[in-house]
């Protein structure tokens, strides 16, 4: 095979999975939504300093104010916060949000669990405003994704899952539904205005450069089948393997000609002679390969430098732009520039030696450890419709059938399996109050304030705006006796993204029923 064609047929396989896995598989919320929630709490914010706080069964708003750096951060860095919200949908990629950041940390083996990661942004990202606009949408991410995954939860059974396909079905049609009937006037002017400008490096650091001993190095766990098509961890790990041949060779040589320099002339315990010539022999047995290794590692860095920026890219044209509409056609340009100018060689084809080495294939298999060969394989190959359904359950034809359609999938999918059954007339009726019985008068939307799940959104989202200070001054304003002991209300009890009811895992105000009750609604199950 040339290496042109090895090299079409490697963007192309990459550029079709990331592609296919349209848009956050296991997002609560689709990022459309959750970005509208998000909106609303940062509005409130930037008003006049202060968020409103409903106490339900009292008729009373109470209101309190917001960190001067915060609304700083939200005033300068609004698109970095609209970035932050889209969270482990985007950043450090689809995959290795879907298959690390949101799972419990029993399946990821993160100690932790997905707030492991939210502390680790939390303190990664506090140098500049932007990066605090960030950090506080990707903890308003998680503040989504801990009610509308117990909504959603409700419905499908049980949190995202592949076995059985159903469940995923249920859960990508509701979502996708509850995200079109979004108040499209509220999508309007720079809505769709997502950046991250100014923090690539930041987000390449934090999340993508998994250098051994690393914080991120833990968070990214090896040879575990929750990181196996994670790009920063396989290319990180590959990376590792480079360096440590190349410290080794270059310590080797390093001895070799400290012992030789120090043989005297007549010093007959060594022989200069003997070791000059073993240099020689090492060098010439070792300096071709070294080589190529250094190219394969600095193509793998300049490679994941990127990555957030290609990340991002795809995020957007996939599920965060004007039209509402999967671009794949964009991504899949993006995706197969990305894999032509960088994958193919981070696989182990470097760009400027790539075919002056007769072994470089051996060099690849010796260095490559057996865990990784896998995948990387995988990624190469044209069996796309095959990972996508080991992926989703689902082919990418089928995928984005319910993803663009879930209304004419509601009826068939919503009365199945697990969980509440219902059928579109009556979640319009019940959940979402609103007269259109099925889905034919589309440009009817819903208020969030009717639905539990997208009202405690709301809230929660408000919250995580606040300071510790204020979050304290509310519980105490309710009769509380619990402080926050955390930086942010959303830090240290959401073990998953995906899973149901977190907040009764630690969440401060949850601690006491009677406080928890005045700020938040109950939701369907709970």
């Amino acid at each position: 095979m040339t290496a042109r064609s090895s090299r079409l047929r490697l963007s192309a396989a990459v550029a079709g999975l990331i592609a296919g896995l349209v848009p956050g598989i296991a997002s609560a919320w689709k990022p459309t939504s959750h970005v509208y929630f998000a909106e609303i709490a940062a509005r409130d914010a930037l008003d006049d300093g202060f968020v409103e706080i409903p106490i339900l069964g009292s008729g009373e708003v109470r209101r309190y104010r917001v960190d001067p750096q915060t609304l700083e951060a939200l005033r300068v860095g609004r698109a970095q916060y609209r970035a932050g919200v889209l969270g482990p949908d985007a950043y450090p990629d689809i995959l290795t949000g879907q298959q690390v950041i949101h799972p419990d940390g029993d399946e990821t083996g993160v100690s932790g669990g997905s707030n492991a990661w939210l502390e680790h942004v939390w303190s990664s990202f506090d140098e500049t405003p932007t990066q605090r606009a960030f950090r506080l949408g990707f903890l308003t991410h998680a503040a989504g994704d801990t009610y509308g995954h117990t909504f959603i939860n409700h419905f499908s059974g049980a949190p995202f899952t592949l076995t059985p396909p159903d469940n995923a079905i249920r859960h990508i049609v509701l979502e996708g539904y509850i995200d079109k009937r979004l108040p499209a006037d509220a999508l309007a002017g720079d809505f769709f205005t997502a950046s991250i400008d100014g923090l690539d490096t930041r987000i390449y650091t934090t999340m993508v450069d998994a250098r051994p001993g690393t914080r991120l190095d833990a968070l990214l766990p090896r040879a575990n089948s929750s990181s196996n098509m994670s790009v920063p961890r396989i290319f990180s790990t590959l990376r590792a393997e480079l360096d440590d041949d190349i410290r080794e060779y270059y310590a080797h040589k390093a001895d070799l000609q400290r012992r030789a320099d120090a043989c005297g002339a007549f010093d007959w315990s060594c022989s200069r002679v003997a070791l000059t010539a073993e240099l020689a022999a090492y060098m010439i047995a070792n300096a071709g390969p070294i080589t190529y290794k250094e190219y394969w590692r600095d193509d793998i860095d300049e490679g994941l430098r990127l990555w957030p920026s290609v990340s991002h890219q795809v995020a957007v044209a996939l599920f965060f732009n004007t039209g509402r509409t999967a671009d794949t056609e964009k991504a899949d340009a993006i995706l197969t520039d990305y894999a032509t100018r960088h994958l193919l060689s981070m696989a182990g084809a470097p760009d400027v030696v790539g075919g002056g080495i007769a072994l470089a294939g051996d060099i690849v298999e010796a260095v490559t450890p057996d865990f990784l060969l896998k995948p990387i394989r995988e990624m190469k190959a044209e069996l796309l419709d095959t990972l996508l359904k080991g992926a989703t359950g689902m082919t990418k034809a089928e995928l984005k059938a319910y993803l663009t359609t879930p209304d004419r999938y509601f009826d068939q999918v919503m009365t199945t399996g697990n969980g509440e059954h219902l059928m579109l007339a009556d979640f319009n009726r019940r959940y979402l109050q609103i007269s259109d019985p099925g889905y034919t008068n589309p440009a009817e939307a819903f208020d969030y304030r009717v639905m539990p799940a997208t009202y405690n959104t709301v809230i929660a989202s408000k919250l995580v705006l606040l300071p510790q200070s204020e979050v304290n001054r509310l519980i105490r304003d309710l009769g509380g006796s619990r402080a926050l002991e955390r930086p942010n209300v959303m830090l240290g009890f959401a073990h998953t993204l995906d899973g149901s009811m977190q907040w009764r895992s630690g969440m401060v105000l949850a601690a006491e029923p009677e406080v928890y009750n005045k700020v938040f609604k109950p939701l369907p199950g709970e």
